[in-house]
C-alpha cells in the first residue's frame, strides 16, 4: 500500500529509493496517471473552449471526436508505439 504524500516531499529522492529497495513509491503510478490526466483534460477544455465530458473507464471523451483527436500526437515512423 502506497504512503501518504507529504506536499513538501522530494518525490524525485522518493522515486528513487523505490527503485534501490523495491519497496512502492508514495504516489502510485495509477494515482499519477490520474492526476497527470486530469491536467491533461483541463488544458484540453481550455483549447477547445467549451466544457467537456470524460469517460474514464475507457479513457475517451463522450461524443465529442475532435477532442479524442487531441488525446494524442500524431507519431512518425519509425518512432511509432
Amino acid at each position: 500500500m502506497a504512503r501518504h504524500a507529504d506536499y513538501n516531499m522530494n518525490h524525485k529522492e522518493d522515486f528513487f529509493q523505490a527503485i534501490k529497495t523495491g519497496k512502492r513509491p508514495c504516489m502510485d503510478i495509477e494515482i499519477g496517471h490520474r492526476v497527470a490526466t486530469l491536467n491533461n483534460l483541463g488544458n484540453l477544455a481550455y483549447l477547445l473552449g467549451r466544457k467537456l465530458t470524460w469517460d474514464g473507464a475507457n479513457e475517451r471523451f463522450v461524443g465529442d471526436h475532435e477532442a479524442d483527436r487531441m488525446l494524442s500526437r500524431p507519431q512518425r515512423q519509425p518512432y511509432c508505439l
